[in-house]
């Protein structure tokens, strides 16, 4: 991706298969030294990254709510299902439509 916005930001920048490579590494060595030389804070790192994710799902969520040209019913937001993927079963379409957030669960351990 950094290497992509280089070639979309700059005209003259020629990509190299290398530099992807060397950023690669740049990314791991930035990673190794966050984690090993600054274990301290990351505790308190990741309480602030808890919070900011919860305070922008907040802000994201009432902002989604007042601005939406159109409000539904809470019985057509919680009991009303259509099923538009063209599967037959309603069962199968959420189902498949679960897999793709499930595919972050199947990291081996």
């Amino acid at each position: 991706m950094i290497q992509g916005l280089l070639v979309l930001n700059y005209e003259n920048y020629v990509y190299e298969r290398w530099h992807g490579t060397l950023l690669y590494w740049a990314i791991l060595l930035v990673s190794l030294a966050a984690n090993v030389l600054g274990s301290d804070i990351l505790p308190l790192l990741e309480k602030l990254s808890l919070v900011f994710h919860v305070i922008g799902f907040i802000v994201v969520m009432v902002v989604i709510c007042v601005v939406s040209p159109t409000k539904h019913s809470r019985e057509f937001v919680f009991t009303e299902f259509i099923n538009n993927s063209g599967w037959s079963n309603s069962g199968v379409a959420w189902s498949i439509g679960m897999l793709s957030s499930c595919y972050v669960m199947t990291g081996k351990h």
